[in-house]
C-alpha cells in the first residue's frame, strides 16, 4: 500500500510540473505575441512619426519656396516700376525740354565767328554744319515717328521747301559775290566766298534743327 502510495504521489507531482511547464510555456507564447504586437504597434507609429514630419519638412520647402518667388516677384515688380517711372520722366524731359537739351548738346559746338584762312573758316563751318545737321536729323525721325499721316506729308514737303530755298539762297549768294556777266551768267568766283556759302548752309541748317525741336515740343505739350 504505501509502494502504491508513493507511486500516486510521484504521478501527481509529474502532473502538476508538466501543467506548470505548459503554464510557463503559454506564458511565454503570451509574452512574446504582446512583445510583437507592442514592436508591431511601436513601428507602425515611428513610420506614422515620420511621415508626418517628412509632410511638415515638405510644406516647410514649399512655403519656403513660395516666399522666395513671391520675394523674386516683388523685387521684378520693383523693377518694371523703376523702368516705367524712368521712362515718364525721360517722356517728361522730352516733352517740354527738347530745345533746351538740343542746346546744351550743342553748346560745345563751335558754330560762329569762324577764324583762319578762308580755307579753314569754310572746313570749320562744314564741322558745325555737319553737327546741326546730324541733330536735325534726329528731331526730324522723331516727330515722323509721332506725326499721323497727312502730318508726315506736310513736314516731308516742308522739308524738301527748306532745302531749294537753302540751294536758292546759296545762288543768290554767289551771283551777288562774283558777279554776273552781261549774259548774266556768274563769273568765276574767289575763294572768299566758300566760308560764306558753307556758313550760310550751318546757319539755316541750326535754323532747322531748333525750329522742328521747338515743333517737337509743341505736339507734346498737347
Amino acid at each position: 500500500m504505501n509502494g502504491e502510495n508513493k507511486k500516486s504521489k510521484e504521478n501527481r507531482k509529474r502532473e502538476e510540473n508538466k501543467k506548470s511547464i505548459i503554464t510557463s510555456v503559454f506564458a511565454v507564447i503570451i509574452l512574446i505575441g504582446v512583445f510583437l504586437i507592442y514592436s508591431s504597434y511601436s513601428k507602425m507609429l515611428r513610420l506614422q512619426a515620420e511621415l508626418k514630419l517628412q509632410e511638415a519638412k515638405e510644406k516647410i520647402k514649399k512655403i519656403e519656396e513660395n516666399e522666395q518667388k513671391q520675394a523674386e516677384a516683388q523685387q521684378n515688380l520693383q523693377k518694371d516700376i523703376q523702368k516705367v517711372e524712368e521712362t515718364v520722366a525721360n517722356a517728361v524731359t522730352q516733352q517740354t525740354n527738347y530745345e533746351e537739351e538740343l542746346m546744351k548738346r550743342m553748346s560745345s559746338v563751335k558754330d560762329t565767328d569762324f577764324e583762319g584762312s578762308t580755307a579753314e573758316m569754310a572746313e570749320q563751318a562744314e564741322k558745325a554744319r555737319k553737327a546741326w545737321d546730324d541733330e536735325l536729323n534726329k528731331v526730324y525721325k522723331l516727330l515722323m515717328s509721332e506725326l499721323s499721316g497727312e502730318q508726315k506729308a506736310k513736314l516731308q514737303n516742308s522739308e524738301k521747301e527748306w532745302i531749294k530755298n537753302i540751294e536758292k539762297e546759296i545762288e543768290k549768294i554767289l551771283d551777288e559775290e562774283c558777279g554776273l556777266d552781261e549774259k548774266g551768267k556768274r563769273m568765276t568766283c574767289g575763294t572768299v566766298v566758300a566760308p560764306i556759302e558753307a556758313g550760310t548752309k550751318m546757319e539755316r541748317t541750326k535754323e532747322r534743327a531748333i525750329q522742328l525741336a521747338k515743333m517737337y515740343d509743341e505736339i507734346h505739350k498737347k
